[in-house]
């Protein structure tokens, strides 16, 4: 789960789930507003990005279009890179850490 605050007041929601499908592993995403309201205006729509690319430590999942390119990498024991590469715009880039508290 990731949710994008601004000012203090969440914004939106986006759940993420990786999962084996018939055509292979996919990262799927599904986005909500502050009270699960669906993000997008097509209620049903779950963004789906295969994955293209696995090696120890790092995953890369790609829509079909080639319009958005998501990175997982693991960068110690207890921290996550996720790269967020969408065309024509520069990458996003956030750093997750494992607090055991």
């Amino acid at each position: 789960m990731f949710r994008f605050i601004k000012e203090g007041k969440v914004q939106r929601y986006e759940f993420l789930a990786i999962e084996e499908a018939p055509e292979g592993t996919v990262l799927r995403i599904r986005r909500f507003s502050p009270g699960l309201t669906p993000w997008e205006p097509d209620h049903d729509q779950t963004h789906t990005l295969p994955l293209i690319s696995f090696k120890p430590g790092e995953a890369v999942f790609q829509r079909a279009d080639k319009a958005t390119k998501i990175t997982f990498r693991s960068t110690s024991n207890s921290t996550l890179e996720v790269t967020v590469e969408r065309a024509g715009k520069k990458a996003d880039v956030f750093a997750y850490a494992h607090n055991a508290e």
